[in-house]
C-alpha cells in the first residue's frame, strides 16, 4: 500500500518498488523464510528449499540411519506418504532474521517526511545524507557532528 502510493506520486521510483523489481536480491531466500515462519515448510519450492537448506536441520537421523520396516509388513501408499510427512525436520528459530520489508517501509516513511514540498529543492546527495543520518541516528552523537564540522573547517583553510 505504501509502495503503491509512492509509485503513484513519484513515477521514477517504479523501477525500484514495483512487484517485479530487483529490490530483494534473494527472493527465494526471503520467500522461503516467510513460509518457514508461517509453519509451511512443505510448501517450499525447489529454489526456496535450496536457499534455506542451511537453516533446515534434520532431526539427527538420515534416511540411511533409519531402520527399514520389516519386509513382512507392507505399508499402503497412503501409509508410506503419511509416515514420510510425519518426520518433519526441525528448524532453526528464524525470528532473528530482520524483516526487510519493514525496514524499507520505515525508510520510505522517513523519506516522505523529509521529501516534503518545502524540501523538494534539496540536492539528491543531501537528501540521501539526511536519510542516512536519520536512519542510523544511533551510530552518531553531537560530538561526532562537532568533530566533522571542525575537520571540514580545517580542510577549507588548507
Amino acid at each position: 500500500m505504501l509502495f503503491d502510493h509512492v509509485m503513484k506520486h513519484y513515477p521514477t521510483t517504479k523501477a525500484q518498488l514495483a512487484a517485479t523489481s530487483t529490490l530483494v536480491k534473494f527472493p527465494d531466500f526471503e520467500n522461503g523464510i516467510v513460509k518457514l515462519l508461517a509453519g509451511k515448510p512443505r510448501s517450499l519450492s525447489r529454489g526456496e528449499r535450496l536457499a534455506v537448506a542451511k537453516l533446515l536441520q534434520s532431526d539427527g537421523a538420515t534416511a540411511l540411519d533409519e531402520p527399514e520396516p520389516p519386509a513382512t509388513k507392507k505399508r499402503s501408499f497412503a501409509e508410506a506418504a503419511l509416515a514420510d510427512e510425519s518426520a518433519a525436520p526441525e528448524q532453526v528459530d528464524l525470528r532473528w532474521v530482520p524483516p526487510t520489508s519493514n525496514d524499507v517501509e520505515r525508510l520510505f516513511s522517513r523519506a516522505g517526511i523529509i521529501y516534503s514540498r518545502l524540501r523538494r529543492s534539496l540536492n539528491p546527495m543531501t537528501l540521501e545524507t539526511v536519510l542516512f543520518l536519520q536512519y542510523n541516528h544511533k551510530l552518531w552523537d553531537a560530538s561526532a557532528v562537532a568533530q566533522a564540522v571542525e575537520n571540514n573547517r580545517k580542510k577549507r583553510r588548507l
